[in-house]
């Protein structure tokens, strides 16, 4: 059975197609739920538990060098994108995209995305 976070992150791919896959992950880059896309359910949650520790150590730095709590990260590879967004403290959205998809497309999708999940928390 399908959850409501689920529901979202499967809209979040039909209004980004080119999203690779997309997944909600708490503090410790545990999928809370994820939309696979072509990556794959395991594959999408290795994204979301890697990227995820990654931010938070980064956000930690940040905050020890008085610079503030980022709100997003970019990671652009060769071949790949991955777009770390905070929806609440301890919980974030991760988005895989290839390389080329335009940024601000993503960010938006991760915005109104992140704003739908926040309803449901």
């Amino acid at each position: 059975m399908a959850s409501v976070f689920s529901d979202i992150l499967d809209q979040l791919l039909r209004d980004l197609p080119e999203a690779l896959g997309a997944v909600f992950i708490d503090w410790e880059g545990e999928s809370v739920d994820h939309s696979a896309g072509d990556l794959g359910a395991t594959n999408i949650k290795l994204v979301g538990a890697h990227w995820g520790l990654t931010y938070n150590l980064m956000r930690r730095a940040c905050e020890q060098l008085e610079l503030g709590t980022p709100t997003n990260m970019v990671l652009r590879f060769a071949e790949r994108r991955v777009v770390i967004g905070r929806v609440v403290e301890g919980y974030y959205l991760v988005i895989a995209t290839p390389s080329d998809c335009p940024l601000w497309r993503t960010l938006r999708a991760l915005r109104q995305t992140g704003q739908r999940l926040l309803q449901e928390l």
